[in-house]
């Protein structure tokens, strides 16, 4: 059990906290420096984890010199292609077939360790967006995080003095 919150404002503006068990992280991004600081020198899994689960819903990006293979249709509705981004790296992107939203994304690094995000119940955010209350990493098939979302809020106003540096980071 832990917590993470995210306070976003753009790719270039956000800060992160996340606390779990005896450890505490806090990250700063503001144009392209980050700044951080934490509880303690060891960095546990799940701060590894998390951060990054959020980051493969919000970063999808198909550059034109990617090769997509043709999308294919799953038995549980789900749309799927293959995205050959080089010559050591294939993902594998579905899309829910309800929405369109992005349900699965798996990978493999260099050595062959595969690894999944999965992103489900999706609900409406704002006018015209839509976020995934449940999110699940696995690597080789184990589950390493299962991720629910509590509460989602649009930052009422922005506080300048939260993506300022900490003392100490």
């Amino acid at each position: 059990n832990g917590m993470y919150i995210l306070d976003w404002v753009s790719a270039n503006k956000w800060r992160d906290r996340i606390e779990a068990a005896n450890f505490g992280q806090t990250q700063i991004g503001n144009n392209h420096d980050i700044w951080r600081s934490r509880t303690s020198i060891y960095k546990p899994l799940v701060a590894y984890i998390v951060p990054r689960a959020f980051r493969i819903y919000g970063t999808l990006v198909l550059r034109p010199e990617y090769k997509v293979s043709q999308p294919r249709t799953k038995r549980d509705g789900s749309t799927c292609m293959y995205v050959h981004i080089n010559r050591w790296r294939t993902e594998e992107l579905c899309f829910d077939g309800a929405t369109g939203a992005l349900a699965k994304r798996q990978y493999s690094d260099p050595s062959g360790v595969t690894s999944s995000v999965r992103l489900g119940d999706y609900r409406p955010f704002g006018t015209n967006l839509l976020f995934p209350w449940k999110i699940s990493e696995s690597e080789q098939g184990n589950i390493r995080l299962l991720l629910g979302v509590q509460a989602l809020s649009p930052l009422e106003k922005t506080d300048a003095t939260l993506f300022l540096p900490t003392p100490g980071s």
